[in-house]
């Protein structure tokens, strides 16, 4: 399969769960969605289509705000599921996009960045990232998957991140600050 771009290729209960009570939006690799993902946009513009046509999901404000194509807010308390491991993990299904969550008080409490590559990623590529004051981090996509990665909660280092591992589902033991991803490509 593909990456996902068109929300019609996303239907509620099969590829996405939305659970109004736990506030949860949950990524399913089964129907049209595979491991390659779906982009943030198309999630989005998913939800949107939803909202307005649901009975039910009507009669709750609406999880995400757009801040431009690729970054959104998780709003109103909503987040991502957290269940589940490597590419069942919903984060990680997620593409070219980044976003921030806010808490109900509108306090930011996660925050990811998309990290998208430039240019083209050679066959048989591994794409690194590298937040600053730490090693390089291997994506474990080959070629320019362009994943979202857990950045922390402060874009301005209040408090420390801890980064979530993409292929086990762990977080790791390394505190980083958030500053600059700045993504690596290795020949």
């Amino acid at each position: 399969m593909a990456l996902l771009t068109d929300p019609d290729s996303l239907n509620q209960g099969t590829e996405v769960t939305v659970t109004p009570s736990t506030k949860t939006i949950k990524l399913n690799r089964a129907g049209n969605l595979s491991s390659d993902g779906v982009t943030l946009k198309c999630l989005y513009s998913f939800l949107k289509e939803e909202w307005k046509s649901d009975a039910t999901l009507i009669k709750y404000p609406f999880p995400m705000g757009p801040i431009t194509d690729e970054q959104f807010e998780l709003v109103n308390g909503w987040n991502f599921d957290k269940t589940g491991s490597g590419s069942d993990y919903t984060p990680s299904l997620i593409r070219t996009g980044g976003w921030a969550v806010k808490n109900t008080g509108g306090q930011t409490t996660e925050m990811w960045a998309g990290v998208v590559t430039l240019g083209t990623v050679q066959a048989g590529g591994q794409v690194y990232y590298q937040q600053a004051g730490a090693g390089a981090e291997p994506d474990p996509h080959d070629g320019a998957q362009y994943p979202a990665v857990d950045v922390g909660p402060s874009p301005w280092g209040i408090q420390e991140a801890v980064p979530f591992d993409p292929l086990d589902g762990s977080r790791t033991a390394r505190p980083q600050r958030w500053p600059f991803v700045q993504p690596r490509s290795r020949r």
